[in-house]
This record gives structure tokens, sequence and C-alpha cells, in this order.
């Protein structure tokens, strides 16, 4: 063995040491570089993590607005296992998977709903990393939205009164909607419904309507009736009259009253019942007349004024979430949450309940008072309905037009726009252009345009042609008249076109839709002629002297015939759609009706009307230009006040066509709205459909058989010179709607293929849109998984 000496091992002890610490560093080195590099691994799967869930939240909204957007039907078909296509985009991917559809029933205030269970899986593609989060929806029935009131037979978009006597025929179910107020003051008969968005009053005796619904106030004066249901939203006073339900939403003041002798037998027979007085308000009622309250329900205070001497129970139930005062003598049953104060003596035939008692006869029968809080349930309030308003522009229709006419002075004549016409004899169509009316004598000729200008010789030849004949018996006249804006007393002209021409049609026009650019007046002199055409008048509508008429083409039919009332009587002989006129005179018919047959629906369905007024003139410049990508489809519409506050409107597209290389703009200006009066006064009968562009007025004796519109398109209020209103621009200076003297309308005549209800410009009550809204889809609860 050799020794080595201290020194010698030391120096190894050294460089042992020294190893042994640089390994330890290493060792620590790695370990902390390990340590980071897990940590940043768990960092980035955390954030990744994160970010699937975020994508996952993300889909659960983005899901539950697909739900709240599906309609009814649409939700009644999902069930398990259902799947919807993935919303993806270049990071991440979303598969929603419905795993449970079950029904929850009704709980107290919670209604009756669906819980649809959804798994939706979530993915960060970049990370590789994925969440699963199964969400519970609770979904509702989708609210339809407020419908607005299908059109009704007689249709009026403002005022309306009703003076002298009114008639409605065509059996139960007669019904009439204003857009404002309506008040009755005249004689109505066969009426059966009543609708306005504003007030209704009704103050005529002997009067008997089924049902009446007002978004505002309903008075109800001089012995009114209605039989069945009364709703005034805004307020319910009836001061004199009856009705067998009432409702509103802020109070009701009833004073009961019974048909009186010299009533009719229909209002007499009505039974003295009336089944309930609901009110989300209060209620004041006086029972001065003999007859039975079942219920009355009212959210404030109820006040019962007086009783009925002749019957100790008229008071059969009564119900106050305030404090209900009332006779207890002729009271069953009474409850009020706040306080019952008793007017007179006596006692409830059965209970009242209240936590307060007051005045009371508590002494002689304990039993029937009780001082505790009864159960009463709110009375809800019901909610407004709605009247669309009946687009009607005449302007809107020319392209369907057989005939439109423009006075022209240079020619000093009308200038006719032919469109599908033809012979009545030959069936050869008339080639569409422009044309000049040429008369010779009573009888007047279309000319082609270009001829009027030629020689005599020419426009000789066109008065002698025996297929272009388009009006007889003195066809019209035209006379340049002032076009006057306002009902003021100061009579404003329109600056911009001071004149109009108005045409007095008092002979025979061909078969077909004119479109005249003016007014339109109906001079019948004393004869009756009758044209199967509709009238459509850029301006207003009058009837002058006796025995004026208009007949539909839809109304007439094909070939015309005799038009029988309800009961077999002859009203009528009707000219047929597609035949000549005046003995044969007249023979041109519209080709889009009758060839190669009878075509109800051709000309947007304007068959169906007789007489149409008022639109917005409009002029419209097209300008073409090179493609450019960033040349996108737009509509764009300015609108610009002009003289008493009178709208125009500037409606620009653009329409790209990268095919072609071109892009359109069209720029379509529309000056205000003009016309649309019409008043029928001494004798009229119309077949067919009235649509008035602003506002409708009946006088003399005017029967109507056929559906009457206003949509007070021209309406403007303002102020007058002298402080007021001032009603603008229908041309005949009418302020209301009005159905005065004696006017009849009836629905229960029908001939050829006259549809009152399908109208240009209507559109289809029966389609419902479901509103897309997130309220009807909650999220209830959601977990991962």
């Amino acid at each position: 063995m050799r020794n080595q000496s201290l020194k010698h091992q030391l120096g190894a002890a050294t460089i042992l040491m020294s190893i042994l610490v640089g390994f330890s560093i290493t060792a620590m080195g790695l370990a902390v570089m390990f340590n980071v590099q897990n940590a940043q691994d768990k960092q980035l799967t955390a954030q990744a993590q994160v970010n699937a869930q975020s994508i996952a939240w993300a889909g659960s909204e983005a899901f539950r607005q697909v739900l709240a957007a599906l309609p009814n039907d649409e939700l009644n078909k999902l069930d398990k296992n259902s799947k919807f296509i993935a919303a993806e985009n270049a990071a991440n991917k979303i598969n929603p998977v419905i795993v449970d559809v079950k029904p929850v029933a009704a709980n107290g205030a919670v209604k009756a709903h669906k819980e649809i269970t959804v798994d939706l899986v979530a993915t960060d593609s970049a990370a590789q990393v994925g969440t699963a989060l199964r969400v519970v929806y609770s979904v509702f029935d989708a609210a339809a939205p407020p419908k607005p009131e299908p059109l009704t037979r007689s249709t009026y978009n403002y005022n309306l009164d009703a003076e002298g006597t009114l008639s409605h025929e065509g059996g139960e179910g007669e019904a009439l909607a204003v857009n404002g107020n309506f008040n009755i003051t005249s004689s109505v008969k066969g009426l059966s419904s009543v609708f306005a968005t504003g007030n209704v009053k009704i103050e005529v005796n002997n009067i008997l309507l089924k049902d009446v619904f007002a978004n505002g106030t309903v008075t109800v004066r001089s012995n009114g009736n209605i039989a069945d249901s009364l709703v005034g939203l805004e307020g319910v006073n009836i001061e004199q009259g009856f009705a067998g339900k009432v409702f509103s939403n802020k109070y009701v003041l009833y004073k009961t009253s019974n048909p009186k002798s010299s009533q009719s037998a229909a209002v007499r027979a009505i039974s003295p019942v009336v089944n309930s007085v609901e009110s989300a308000g209060y209620v004041e009622l006086s029972n001065d007349g003999n007859v039975t309250v079942s219920t009355t329900r009212s959210n404030e205070y109820t006040n019962i004024k007086n009783g009925c001497a002749d019957n100790a129970d008229c008071f059969t139930k009564l119900e106050a979430r305030g404090e209900l005062t009332m006779p207890p003598n002729n009271v069953v049953e009474a409850f009020s949450l706040v306080k019952i104060s008793c007017s007179g003596g006596g006692q409830p035939t059965s209970k009242a309940q209240a936590p307060i008692l007051s005045n009371c006869d508590l002494n002689t029968t304990p039993n029937k008072f009780s001082k505790t809080t009864p159960v009463i349930a709110e009375v809800p309030k019901r909610s407004k309905r709605d009247l669309e308003p009946l687009p009607i522009d005449v302007w809107d229709q020319e392209e369907h037009a057989n005939y439109v006419v423009r006075f022209d002075t240079t020619f000093n004549t009308s200038l006719i726009k032919v469109k599908s016409v033809a012979s009545a004899n030959t069936k050869m169509s008339l080639p569409d252009g422009e044309y000049g009316l040429i008369m010779k004598g009573t009888v007047g000729y279309l000319c082609p345009k270009s001829s009027i200008s030629l020689s005599a010789s020419k426009v000789a030849e066109c008065s002698v042609a025996t297929v272009n004949v388009v009006c007889s018996d003195g066809c019209w006249k035209v006379t340049s008249v002032d076009r006057i804006l306002t009902a003021d007393a100061s009579g404003v002209k329109d600056s911009a076109s001071p004149k109009t021409n108005s045409y007095e049609i008092g002979g025979y026009v061909a078969p077909g839709v004119f479109l005249f650019d003016g007014n339109i007046s109906l001079k019948s002199e004393g004869k009756t002629r009758l044209s199967a055409a509709a009238l459509l008048a850029a301006g207003y509508i009058k009837t002058d002297m006796q025995d004026s008429q208009a007949l539909a083409l839809n109304f007439a039919g094909e070939t015309g015939g005799v038009v029988k009332d309800a009961a077999g009587k002859a009203i009528s002989t009707l000219p047929g759609a597609c035949s000549s006129l005046a003995g044969g005179a007249v023979n041109l018919i519209p080709a889009n009706f009758c060839l190669p047959k009878f075509n109800p629906n051709a000309a947007n369905n304007l068959g169906n009307v007789a007489l149409m007024a008022g639109g917005q003139t409009r002029t419209v410049e097209t300008k073409e230009a090179l493609y450019k990508t960033t040349d996108t489809e737009s509509t764009k519409t300015e609108e610009k006040a002009g003289q008493l506050g009178r709208i125009t409107q500037t409606i620009t597209k653009v329409i790209p066509d990268p095919a072609n290389n071109n892009t359109f703009t069209e720029v379509t200006v529309k000056q205000p709205y003009y016309g649309g009066d019409i008043r029928l006064s001494a004798q009229n009968v119309v077949f067919g459909s009235i649509l008035a562009g602003n506002l409708f007025r009946a006088e003399g004796q005017t029967k109507i058989y056929g559906y009457v519109v206003s949509s007070a398109s021209a309406l403007l209020r303002a102020s007058g010179a002298g402080g007021g209103t001032v009603y603008n621009a229908g041309g005949l200076q009418l302020t209301v709607n009005g159905l005065t003297a004696e006017t009849t309308l009836d629905h229960s005549v029908t001939h050829g293929e006259y549809q009152g209800g399908v109208l240009p410009g209507t559109r289809n009550p029966t389609i419902d849109p479901i509103p897309i809204t997130g309220d009807r889809v909650q999220l209830l609860r959601a977990r991962y998984f």
C-alpha cells in the first residue's frame, strides 16, 4: 500500500467538490428550465381551454338566437339528436346537438314551455384543445305581433261621420273599420261590428250593434244598444244605453237603461242582462234600468251609485281590488282587497268580504260579512289593435292600365297611351303605343300620334276605321280647373302647378282600365250609360247630375247579364267586360282580361276596382356607367318638405350588372301626393270597389255593391292662417269621411268574378310573421361535461 500525503488528498477533494457543485448547478438549471416549460405548457393549455370555453359560450348565445328566430311549428319539429350545420372559421368549430326536448307544464306565473337540452362541443384547432358545454334553454311559444285588422268591406283611414240613413246589407257580420274617430248620429241598419283606432260616439236611438271596439273612448247616448261586447281601452261612457259586456283599461262609467217601446223589436228583444263589466282601472255604475249585472271587476275602486228597485239581486258578483261602495241589499256577493262601504241598509244575499267594512249592517246576520282579505285576480289589460292603411296610388298602376289619358295643349286633344287592347270583333290586337283622340260627331277614334301632326287626310282615315272606336256619346270633355291644396278659407293653390285637367265623362268608354291624368267628373246628363271599366284619376273623382254609374270589370264578368239582389229581384242589366258597347260602335276590349279567355286577375287585380283616385306623379331617369368592383346594389330614399310641408321623395337605386360590365343608377322623383277625394252626390250606383286615396263622402241616394276604402294619403294637418286645422291636397276640400243622406252598402249581391278583398296593394292577412326576439328563449342552466 502506498501512502499519499495529505496535500495530494486535499487537491482531489477540491476537484471532486467542484464537479459535484457543477452537477448540482446543472441539475438545478435543468429543473428550473423544466418547471418553466411545464408552467408555460400549463398556461398555454389553460389559455386554449379558456378560448375553447369562450367559443362554446358564444355558440350558446348564437344557438339561443337561432331558437328565438324559429316559428312555433318549426320548434315543434325539434327532437333528440337534431343536428345543425357547424359554425366554422379557420380556428374553431362548434357542433350543437339536441339531446333532449321535454314539455314543462305551467306553474303559477310561469307559462307552459319547452326545455331543450343542447350539447355544444367547441374546439381550438390550433392548440388541439376542446370543451363540451351542456346548455338547457327554456323556450316559450313565440308571441305573434299585433295583427293588423283585415281589410273590411268598409275601411276608412281617418275620421268618419255617419249621418242620415246608413244601410248595410249582406247578412250577419257586416263590419266597419275606422283608423280614427267614428261618430254615429244617423239611422244605421244592418251593421254588426265597429272597430276604431280612435274614439267612438253613438248618439242615435234605435241602433243595435253586435260589438264595438275602440283603442280610445266609447261614448253611448240616446239609448244606443250593443248586444254583445263594448270595449273602449281609454274609457267607456254609457250615459244612456245598453251593452252586454263592457271592458276598459282605464275606467267604465255605466248608466244602464232598458230598451224603449219606441225602439225596434230587435232592440226590445235584447235580454236585459249585463254579463260583465270589467276595468283595469275603476268602475262607476248606476243601474237605472231594470237589468241584472252578473259580474263587475275592477283593479281600482268600484262605486255602485244606486241599485234597482224591482230586482233585489241585480248585482250578482262584485270584485274590486280597491275600495268597493255598494247597496248591499241589491248584491249577492261582494269582495274588496281594501274596503267595502255600504250605502243604504240591508245585507248581501250571500256574503261580503273585505279587511275593512264601513257603514254595513253587521248585527242582523253577522256571518254574511267577513273582515278578511279575499283573493281577487287582477283584471289584465288588453292591447291596442292596429289598422294598416291600404296604399292607394294610381301611378303605381300605370303600367297595368289599358289607356293612360293626358290632355295635350299642342294637339288640343287627349293623347292616350294604349296597352293590351284588341278588337271586340276580330280579336286582333291594336299595336301598343300613343294615340290621339279624334272626335267625329259624338264618336271618339284612336289615331296614331304621328298621324295627328300630318295632313287632314291622315286624320280622316283614322276616323273612318272600324276597329279603333274608344268611346261614344260624347266621350269626355276636358276643362282646366284650379288645383286647390287645402280646405282653408284662403284656398291655397299649388304654386308649382296651379291648374289641372278635369275629364267630364258623359258617354260610353271602351271596357278596360282607364287612368286619367287629372280629375274625373261623372256626368250622365240624365241618361244611363254604363261601361265595364276601372276609372282611375290622378286627382279627385266626383259625380254630378243623376244616375251616375260605375262598373268594375270583374263585377261585369266576361259577358255581363242581369244582376239580381238577394231576393232574386233584377237590379240592373250589365254590359260585359269583353263585349262591344253602344250598339257595336265602341269596339275595343282589354286583351289582358279577355284573351284567350277571361282573366279576373289581370292588370294587378284592377278588375275589382270601379273608382280609384289619388297618387304621386313621378319622373324616372336612368344613368349607365362602367361597372366597378366597389359598386353594390342599394336603394336610398330622400324626402324634402315643400309648400305646406308636402313631401317630395327622391328614390335612388344602384343596380350593378358585372356580367355586362355596367352599373345602372335609377333616380325616381315622386311629387307630393295629390287628389284622392271621392264624392258621390245625387243618385249613384257603383258595382265594384271604391278606393279613395284621401277621403270618401257619399251624398244623395248612393248604392254601392262592393268595398269602400279610403287611405287619407294626402291628408296633412297643419296650422292655417286663422289657426286650426288645414286639410291638404285631396282635391275636393273634404275634411272628414262621410256617409250621409241615404247610403246603402250592399254586399249581398254578387256577380261575375268580383272579389272585393282582392285589391291592388292589399296584404295577405293570413300571413303573420313571427318576430325575432330573444325574450322567448332563456338560458336556464349550463355545465361543462
